[in-house]
């Protein structure tokens, strides 16, 4: 039997967030702007939280799933108003929303007034099942890349194994098979799947098609956009890209580019989904950052890809080197 495990992770603050949300210590990448009621205000506080319980059906299919949810705490830190703005399924929605109505805060204060007011409030909710050691499933879709979606249209499994199937192809027979798969897409999800496996191809081409992988990559962001942005799927996906895409960037000296499409991603805080690819967009942003003389964001950036990579069991004593480097010159 697998072992349950149901993460619960507060997700970012649906009010709006001010123009330094992802350094606080640096000055404003933006114009000086007039106080706004977030900065007269203490978020609330959790106090309690009830882990959901775990939809029986899904959980005997070995089906995981996850929910966000966008939801007020209210002046005696209740929780009101619950609604699911992404999901993987009606049945985690279901028990993610009766969770979420127990949960209790410290209710938001104005600091202006000190008195405690509605605050808005967005919270992922994770359903995963851990494989006991030593075992092995013939489902792709138990332990694959794909959560199933009741919002996007596609099989995660056949999905899944369409991708290994190209990887164990030579670079050239693999591209004309992803040109034949991008064709044959029936929605914007697969198609987008299929375009960023393809650019990793063109990558790994001799001599690389740089142009040709850059092409897809944006065409994959273009398609994302069209789709839910709190769908996990969709998520995992704009990870992948934005680490992949902002790494063309910098090796065309772009840096401005790069720094445009890396702080939007990393404000969204979605390195609950991927860690790995945040890691790996703080690292880029830090170099970035370091190339456009703004010190205080490399340094920061480094700072937080060295958490991260320590808690991924990443070492790398060069980052913490250039990371000491940046800060002299602070």
């Amino acid at each position: 039997m697998k072992k349950l495990i149901l993460i619960a992770a507060l997700l970012l603050a649906a009010n709006g967030y001010t123009h330094d949300e992802l350094f606080p210590a640096c000055p404003s990448p933006h114009p000086a702007h007039p106080e706004t009621t977030e900065e007269t205000m203490t978020p609330p506080k959790a106090l309690y939280k009830e882990p959901p319980v775990y939809p029986r059906r899904d959980l005997s299919r070995g089906r995981e799933g996850s929910v966000i949810l966008e939801y007020t705490v209210n002046t005696e830190g209740r929780v009101v108003n619950v609604a699911a703005i992404g999901s993987t399924g009606t049945s985690f929605t279901v028990e993610a929303k009766k969770a979420a109505r127990k949960f209790l805060y410290e209710p938001a204060i104005d600091t202006k007034t000190n008195l405690p007011v509605e605050y808005q409030l967005r919270h992922k909710i994770t359903f995963e099942l851990e494989q006991p050691k030593g075992y092995e499933s013939d489902s792709l879709e138990s332990w694959g890349m794909f959560y199933d979606s009741d919002i996007l249209d596609f099989n995660g499994g056949e999905l899944t194994r369409q991708l290994y199937d190209v990887e164990k192809m030579n670079n050239k027979i693999a591209i004309k098979k992803l040109d034949e798969y991008v064709k044959e897409a029936e929605n914007e999800f697969e198609k987008a799947v299929f375009l960023f496996q393809r650019a990793g191809k063109k990558q790994d081409s001799k001599p690389p098609d740089i142009k040709g992988m850059k092409k897809d990559l944006d065409t994959v962001f273009v398609l994302l956009g069209q789709l839910n942005e709190f769908d996990p799927n969709v998520i995992f996906l704009h990870a992948y890209t934005a680490t992949a895409l902002s790494g063309v960037y910098l090796d065309q000296q772009d840096d401005w580019k790069a720094t445009v499409l890396l702080r939007p991603f990393l404000e969204k805080t979605w390195s609950q989904y991927a860690p790995k690819q945040t890691y790996d967009a703080y690292v880029n942003l830090a170099i970035a950052a370091f190339n456009l003389n703004n010190f205080c964001v490399s340094y920061h950036s480094f700072d937080r890809a060295v958490k991260a990579g320590s808690e991924l069991k990443i070492k790398n004593k060069k980052l913490i080197e250039y990371r000491d480097m940046v800060k002299e010159r602070l």
